[in-house]
């Protein structure tokens, strides 16, 4: 993998993972090792975003010839882009399918799109095995509308309560299993909306969010759509095709509601380990219990030893 930061790339390589750093002003990758990973890869998946001020794709600029020869060397099978429903624009709440025209509305999406378009270029031009999967809005643990609420202590103002702008999302589990799904059943020149059952406006998923935190309930606030990608709802028929061909039949997490409900619960499940782990530090009578214990593993372990000693007097 790659990253910008020097100290996220020493983290990962503490956990066994191989990174590199990579951005705009380092350039080109010169590690021969991070080379040599690409070219031998049989995998290759790009999650690094346009530059938003000319719409730049820095992987395609620095290492598309590189990428390009791992394909002709034979190594790499299977290429992924992902890529935004953003660059359909605004459709005024109305159903997108992969088919629907590319209408990018600000510089964000239009940086998007232009880079959507780079990779499949680059599959028409070169018949690289490209997979474009065209995301709704991602979220996750530590990436979620209960954020966002926690920062601005509940104010609905502070977070955009838009209620009349309609969007997708899709939790990163399934947003992986997806890619698994391509994987297994690769197919040369794909582009997938990858998006859950239900889209939904922010206020909607501010409000489930704040019940479940015990936030007030409060009124919506408005923002023009086009400063969030626009308002559609995402026909997510062919993923589901692709899940379904490939063993993966069901969403983890087919609704906002299911994936921020999994979200709080696990963050719950967590804080309250720590308060119990914390609760029994100070607990007198767990560190009585934790000597007691300790005191009858000498004992037993004294035990062996003396009756260790007598089989070899034996």
């Amino acid at each position: 993998g790659t990253s910008t930061s020097v100290s996220k790339i020493k983290h990962y390589k503490n956990n066994g993972i191989n990174a590199y750093l990579f951005d705009n002003l380092s350039g080109p990758m010169i590690d021969n090792d991070a080379l040599n990973k690409l070219y031998n890869a049989s995998h290759v998946l790009n999650t690094i975003p346009p530059d938003q001020e000319n719409g730049e794709d820095y992987v395609l600029t620095c290492h598309g010839n590189d990428i390009t020869q791992a394909v002709i060397k034979g190594s790499t099978k299977w290429i992924g882009y992902i890529s935004s429903t953003g660059i359909y624009g605004d459709c005024k709440g109305d159903w997108v399918n992969e088919n629907s025209p590319i209408n990018p509305e600000n510089r964000k999406t239009l940086a998007r799109s232009k880079a959507d378009n780079a990779w499949w270029t680059l599959h028409t031009r070169n018949s690289l095995p490209i997979h474009i999967f065209r995301c709704a809005g991602i979220y996750g643990p530590n990436r979620s509308i209960l954020d966002i609420l926690k920062k601005s202590n509940g104010d609905f103002k502070a977070c955009g309560a838009d209620d009349t702008t309609i969007i997708s999302r899709i939790h990163i589990k399934d947003l992986v299993n997806v890619l698994i799904a391509s994987m297994i059943l690769p197919s040369n020149g794909l582009k997938v909306n990858v998006a859950d059952d239900l889209p939904a406006t922010r206020f909607d998923a501010l409000l489930y969010g704040s019940r479940l935190l015990g936030y007030p309930l409060q009124s919506p606030t408005y923002s023009e759509s086009s400063s969030r990608g626009g308002s559609k709802r995402i026909d997510n028929s062919v993923m589901k095709v692709l899940l379904k061909a490939a063993g993966l039949n069901e969403l983890s997490f087919p609704d906002y509601r299911s994936g921020i409900k999994s979200i709080y619960t696990q963050e719950k499940n967590e804080t309250e380990n720590a308060s119990n782990i914390n609760r029994n530090k100070n607990n007198p009578f767990d560190i009585i219990n934790r000597i007691n214990k300790i005191e009858n593993d000498i004992l037993e372990l004294k035990q062996t030893i003396q009756s260790m000693n007598k089989i070899v007097e034996l």
